[in-house]
């Protein structure tokens, strides 16, 4: 055989991303071949062997069965890997089917017009067979760009990058191109690929419009900075300041990166600038707050109530982090004890949403203060006040676990849009209250759990094909079977050729199988992750407030001891 298969296992090949130069040697000898026994049953036989080939490229599977999953979760970038491995053999196989269809069933070259009615995943296929078979030429500026976009509509960002990196220049397609190298970019970067991100976002070119040129050097100046390069990231962020909202982020995000890296001076001069700016648009103004809160709990820590309390009385009342200011302000004064000061601002904060964890914290900070004012029987109250709201909010958590963390809520999750997910939540449990709506929407928010989702959608949109696919490769089956050996067409047909036809063909249907299996080994895998965070954001808000409670136990238990040592000592 011209393709050697043996010792090709499920369970022990990697997935190569980037095989495509060895797709382009092998049609080369595939056509080399065909050519040279112009026959239809060796073009089979060739199809058949490639086909064997290309499914090769199978990663091993995330766990090994499925008692496997609880007891191990993954992470985001493993499982998000294993998605993009996983597609890659499905549509390998799929184009592998396809290819023989072309080859020995004559079909026709419709399949690859119209990207199958958005049906990107059938598109790639076709698109890989057509490549296969010489039909497309892989080296084609324009057919780069069809893949590429493919790869991309696909989720199959590395695929797509090297396919994007392999097209030349040229004047036709360059719009085109920039803007796939911005959306793979993007893409990188929202799932914290930052290095990949970059060269994604230095391969543009300059035809992207002027807003998204903005946008392109501020994500690429954050990309730099999560990576460490602080001073590159500068460089882009001033390059953008006065000119664009997106160079004021990205100062921000230096300058609190800086306080974390311990640069405290160079922190609090880039959060300044931003802190004391005059902002139009309400997203800035929310922006100068953050920034400025930032600094007064800084200065707080730092054992300087004056310097707090200057930053965060620019914080607007009306702003949504007005909250934390007034907690700020009321720490500051409390450390030069100004308890009165301290106290007005606490009360107006405890008479707030509890949604607010500034909010959960004052409900103990109101009573602390009305000690050190010497008013033990107020804060008796208060602290008893609290206790009471931290044990409701602990059984609700608990609850709430219950009611979302589980197969059911996941579901419902996947099938829902993103604007129906607080109804979702409170459908799915009524009792839980904002507190907790608004701890699980910030999870569902975030672009790891989205991401996560995604996957989700498309391993279960690629799984209902494989029945077909299996049926497609037991019909094979059944043609070889019942070829006729002793036809004109087969003459020069080697003995035994056709029994090792039908030994691959089965071989196909096996491995198709099995990566039917192991694709919905993923599925639970991610969906598994989903649930892991989500218990895992209730978990901490458990731990938290059961922190606030043995706190606030303990504290009642001082106040009550300290007012039966008083009464005694009368």
């Amino acid at each position: 055989m011209l393709w050697t298969i043996e010792g090709c296992a499920l369970t022990d090949i990697t997935v190569n991303a980037y095989y495509i130069e060895t797709e382009v040697q092998s049609t080369k000898l595939i056509m080399d071949y065909l050519n040279f026994t112009n026959l239809l049953r060796r073009q089979f036989r060739v199809t058949l062997s490639i086909t064997l080939w290309i499914m090769c490229f199978i990663t091993s599977p995330t766990f090994a069965n499925e008692s496997d999953s609880p007891s191990s979760i993954p992470n985001f970038a493993e499982l998000d890997a294993k998605t993009s491995n996983l597609k890659q053999a499905s549509i390998n196989l799929n184009a592998g089917l396809n290819l023989i269809e072309q080859l020995f069933f004559g079909e026709d070259d419709k399949k690859i017009s119209n990207n199958h009615h958005y049906d990107y995943f059938a598109a790639l296929a076709d698109t890989k067979a057509a490549i296969l078979s010489n039909r497309l030429n892989i080296n084609d500026a324009e057919t780069l760009l069809l893949l590429s976009e493919l790869y991309l509509n696909n989720g199959m960002l590395n695929e797509t990058l090297h396919s994007l990196e392999r097209i030349p220049k040229n004047n036709n397609i360059t719009a085109a191109l920039d803007q796939l190298f911005f959306e793979t970019a993007k893409r990188y970067f929202r799932k914290n690929q930052y290095l990949q991100a970059i060269t994604a976002f230095e391969a543009i070119g300059n035809t992207l419009n002027e807003e998204e040129e903005r946008e392109r050097q501020a994500t690429l100046g954050l990309s730099y900075l999560r990576l460490g390069q602080l001073d590159t990231a500068s460089q882009l962020f001033d390059e953008l300041q006065g000119r664009s909202d997106w160079g004021t982020y990205g100062r921000y995000n230096l300058g609190i990166t800086l306080l974390q890296q311990g640069q405290i001076d160079k922190g609090v001069v880039v959060l300044n600038k931003v802190g004391r700016h005059n902002f139009s648009t309400e997203e800035m103004k929310g922006l100068k707050d953050r920034a400025n809160v930032a600094l007064g709990y800084l200065f707080i820590r730092k054992q300087n109530p004056s310097t707090a309390k200057f930053y965060l009385q620019r914080v607007r009342l009306e702003s949504a982090y007005a909250n934390q200011a007034l907690l700020g302000i009321a720490w500051a004064n409390t450390m030069s004890r100004n308890y009165n000061q301290a106290l007005a601002s606490l009360l107006e904060l405890h008479e707030r949403s509890a949604a607010s964890p500034a909010v959960l914290e004052a409900y103990l900070a109101v009573p602390y203060t009305l000690t050190k004012m010497k008013a033990d029987k107020q804060a008796l109250r208060f602290y008893e006040a609290a206790i009471k709201l931290y044990k409701n909010l602990i059984a609700k958590t608990e609850q709430t676990q219950n009611a979302l963390v589980n197969e059911q809520f996941i579901e419902k999750l996947i099938a829902s849009e993103e604007r129906g997910y607080q109804n979702l939540i409170a459908q799915a449990d009524n009792n839980s209250g904002p507190v907790l709506q608004r701890r699980i929407l910030d999870v569902i928010s975030q672009d790891k759990f989205q991401e996560t989702l995604t996957n989700i959608k498309n391993l279960m949109a690629i799984q209902p094909r494989f029945a077909r696919w299996i049926e497609r490769s037991h019909n094979f089956n059944s043609s070889i079977a019942l070829y006729d050996p002793s036809s004109s067409l087969h003459k020069t047909i080697i003995p035994g050729e056709e029994t090792i036809e039908f030994v691959d063909m089965q071989d196909i249907a096996t491995r198709a199988e099995a990566l039917s299996s192991e694709i919905n080994l993923a599925i639970k895998a991610n969906k598994a992750y989903l649930a892991y965070l989500l218990d895992n954001k209730l978990d901490q808000e458990s731990v938290r407030l059961n922190r606030y409670l043995h706190q606030g136990q303990f504290a009642l238990a001082q106040v009550y001891d300290k007012i039966i040592t008083q009464g005694a000592a009368r």
